[in-house]
């Protein structure tokens, strides 16, 4: 992992529970328990999914050219190892 994302990705999280020690006024931390965090977690698969499934998808059907050219490599590889 890149050194500059894991700190910022540190950051964040500092920042967040931080943020949570501050505020205790503000924020219900009583309220962040197990359903919390699956709430939380569908509403995040609900907004990426699709995202990530138009990526694969548009992956798979409009392949870029390093795509092709590693596929049609791998093609070839194999058809060499199968003929020894």
């Amino acid at each position: 992992m890149h050194f500059y994302m894991l700190l910022s990705q540190l950051l964040s999280v500092s920042l967040y529970f931080g943020s949570m020690y501050l505020f205790t006024s503000v924020i219900n931390v009583a309220y962040i328990d197990f359903n919390f965090f699956q709430r939380i977690m569908l509403v995040t698969m609900a907004s990426w999914l699709p995202l990530h499934i138009l990526r694969i998808l548009k992956s798979k059907f409009y392949p870029n050219d390093y795509e092709k050219i590693m596929a049609t490599s791998r093609k070839s590889r194999r058809e060499i190892i199968h003929d020894i």
